[in-house]
């Protein structure tokens, strides 16, 4: 399989348990709230192509999680929340939104 280097950090956050992702989750984190990564919604449409439903919805809590941070830029978590709710449907269905409209990371089952 073949995942562009933009996309590989995010790819590798979501396709192992996160117990053996630390390293590159922190480089995640590193990449989001201090060098102004945000990925692209056609980005996470790719990577959803490629990834099984349980690993990207791995990665899209990730991304939600480092959102929360207050390290984390205003628009950047703004950013990110707005993907978390674009993808939410597809990943939990359509039932309701969760508090404040964000991509809930306790109705993500798959952590492990």
């Amino acid at each position: 399989m073949m995942v562009s280097f933009k996309r590989k950090r995010l790819y590798r956050v979501g396709s192992r348990p996160l117990d053996g992702a630390v390293d590159d989750v922190k480089a995640l984190a590193e990449a989001v709230w201090f060098r102004g990564y945000r990925p692209m919604r056609v980005e996470l449409e790719q990577l959803r192509g490629v990834m099984s439903r349980e690993e990207f919805q791995r990665a899209l809590c990730v991304l939600e999680l480092l959102s929360q941070y207050p390290v984390c830029r205003r628009e950047t978590a703004r950013y990110l929340q707005q993907l978390a709710r674009h993808f939410h449907p597809e990943l939990l269905g359509n039932d309701d939104t969760p508090v404040q409209g964000r991509y809930s990371p306790s109705k993500c089952p798959t952590w492990a």
